[in-house]
């Protein structure tokens, strides 16, 4: 059923309601439709009254379900007025049995001759029970009024005896404005006795004071409802005694003794490596070092790199170097608006970066950037592909698209070769840095030439597991947090031989695993999504640097890392120095990093961790 539309507002001033009984037709619309029956009461529109207050007379909006557009009758062409006036004429004759009940009478006092519209050739009563102030004082003045609204149209039956008329006004109290008319049940009074009719007063000025007095009584009651209802509740807080356990010191205890038997074996492990690096250093015949030669002074050897694209240099420096500009910080702000999300990406293809589909996820796809010292500043990138739901132990790959007037960026080579114990380097922006970083707190807030350094780590390849789903992930002992996800997992010869995504924490046993997924998973992701990569093979043989043996010349000059790998008995195994990577020229010098207290896990079982970025406070992200 279609739903009533406006058709026309009836403003109220020089008019007065039709009253019935001491109450007013348009306050029983819904009797009057009730008597007529449904078939009729399409010819009456339906009444939304705003009353007046005394100083704004008011008025009524006329709802009904109308297809066309409405014409007062006065205004048709005479064909099509005897059309309409022919139908008027037949709605009348089939409401004649019930035209001597009072309230369809005093409904059929019009407001005026425009009151009576014409949709289609269907006509409409508006302004009913409405008559121009003093128009019911006398029947002569009746009659006059209701033969210059009708006409010809005039109901024999509203001019016989019975007529409504006008009752002495008098004061009523106004109902409050409503958007729709609220239905009045009216007294019945019996057909045989004619109830008079008269219009009542629309507001008067004598009762402006019940608004204001009406809400102070309210604020009154309102405020009295606050107090009692603060009252119990504090007598129900005080009553009640709140205590509650802070935590468990015998396992708090336990797991301080656990940690520092971890402390301790850490310590002998260290120790056992500073010993080594005493002696003398195995270096295999053939390139002259050792294939853990630091990476800032490693030269990249063109075996280890893509084809160069077409118009770009091929790229000359040390993997450090190579890792700077190929490896990306990805941020954005979160879909959900409760943060920022960061994570890491690398480049495997001209304009083309990969990261993990988890970091990208629940990002503002319109926000999403890519920054490193190489591209100077945040640029906006596109999602073209990514794996569909991404969790530990599935898939887990997105691809990004760098916008065409970027810095052009060298792709990193990709390779299946990796096997346990191979020496291999993490590089991301890890969170547990990144949080006491200047620049990136910088970034954060703004200032878009602030750019956070690269974050490496070493380790060895533990394994080479197959998991249920069939993904093929490979445990290392590089350390990597929240940020790193996404980030490469790259051979001493810069090759890409995985992809950082998550992690396995025991709090109990202070244990932590690294996990990346292997390059077979990310070659067919970039196959099914018609990248073209051009794959490296065969085992990774650095080239030695020119300065080596200047290096190695004085061991006392390179600090020992913080976490060494353990040592193989009898075979020492040389550490790669913390030498910080060369910065930019337009990068912004770093502000000092805050106090940041360590956050603790957020449980004790053990447990998968995807590194999923988020950070708690939404910064400034330039747009």
């Amino acid at each position: 059923m279609a739903s009533p539309r406006f058709i026309l507002k009836t403003d109220l001033t020089g008019l007065e309601p039709v009253t019935v009984g001491g109450g007013a037709v348009l306050d029983a619309d819904a009797r009057l439709r009730a008597l007529i029956g449904p078939d009729r009461a399409a010819l009456f529109a339906e009444p939304v009254i705003t009353w007046g207050n005394g100083r704004n007379a008011g008025s009524v909006s006329w709802y009904a379900v109308a297809g066309g557009d409405p014409m007062p009758l006065a205004a048709l062409p005479p064909a099509r007025r005897a059309v309409v006036e022919q139908n008027l004429a037949a709605e009348f004759a089939a409401l004649a049995p019930l035209m001597e009940d009072p309230l369809l009478r005093a409904a059929l006092v019009l407001a005026g001759p425009d009151s009576i519209l014409a949709i289609d050739d269907r006509p409409l009563i508006t302004g009913w029970g409405l008559a121009p102030a003093g128009a019911l004082r006398d029947p002569a003045g009746r009659l006059a009024h209701l033969r210059a609204v009708y006409g010809a149209a005039l109901p024999p039956s509203l001019v016989a005896e019975g007529t409504p008329v006008r009752e002495a006004p008098r004061a009523a109290p106004l109902p409050p404005p409503s958007p729709r008319p609220v239905p009045v049940t009216v007294p019945a009074v019996a057909p045989a006795v004619a109830a008079p009719v008269a219009a009542r007063a629309v507001g008067s000025a004598w009762n402006w004071w019940l608004l204001p007095v009406g809400v102070l009584v309210a604020l009154i009651f309102l405020g009295l409802g606050f107090w009692l209802g603060w009252q119990l509740i504090s007598e129900r807080i005080a009553a009640q005694r709140l205590v509650a356990t802070v935590a468990d010191a015998s396992r708090i205890d336990d797991q301080v003794t656990r940690q520092r038997a971890t402390n301790d074996a850490l310590r002998v492990e260290i120790e056992q490596a500073r010993q080594a690096l005493q002696g003398d250093v195995c270096r295999p015949e053939g390139f002259g070092q050792s294939p853990l030669t630091p990476p800032q002074i490693t030269p990249m050897q063109p075996s280890s790199l893509p084809p160069t694209p077409q118009g770009q240099a091929a790229f000359t420096g040390t993997l450090i170097e190579m890792l700077d500009q190929a490896t990306v910080l990805v941020l954005g702000p979160l879909a959900n608006g409760q943060g920022v999300g960061t994570g890491t990406g690398f480049v495997v293809a001209p304009g083309l970066v990969v990261t993990n589909a988890h970091v990208v996820a629940p990002l503002d796809p319109a926000r999403t950037y890519v920054v490193n010292r190489r591209l100077g500043r945040p640029v906006t990138v596109q999602v073209v592909a990514q794996t569909p739901d991404p969790a530990p132990g599935r898939a887990d790959f997105a691809l990004l698209r760098l916008p065409a007037d970027a810095v052009a960026l060298s792709p990193l080579g990709l390779t299946r070769v990796a096997s346990r114990l191979d020496p291999v380097i993490a590089a991301g922006f890890p969170q547990a840095i990144m949080q006491t970083d200047g620049n990136f707190r910088a970034l954060l807030d703004g200032n878009i030439r602030a750019i956070p350094e690269l974050a490496v780590t070493d380790g060895l390849i533990s394994a080479v597991q197959n998991l249920p789903s069939g993904l093929t992930v490979m445990p290392h002992t590089a350390a990597i947090s929240r940020g790193n996800s996404g980030g490469p997992l790259v051979d001493r010869c810069g090759r890409v031989v995985g992809v950082n995504t998550f992690g396995f924490f025991n709090a109990e046993q202070g244990e932590r695993v690294s996990y990346a997924q292997k390059e077979d998973s990310l070659i067919a992701f970039l196959g099914a999504n018609n990248v073209a990569i051009t794959e490296l093979t065969g085992p990774c043989q650095p080239v030695a640097p020119a300065t080596a043996p200047a290096a190695a010349a004085a061991p006392a000059a390179t600090p020992a890392p913080a976490t060494p790998p353990p040592a193989s008995p009898g075979t020492p195994s040389p550490a790669s120095p913390a030498v910080p990577a060369p910065a930019s020229a337009d990068a912004a010098p770093a502000a000092s990093p805050p106090a940041v207290s360590p956050t603790a896990p957020s449980q004790a079982a053990p447990g998968i961790l995807p590194f999923i970025p988020g950070m708690p406070a939404v910064p400034a992200i330039p747009r």
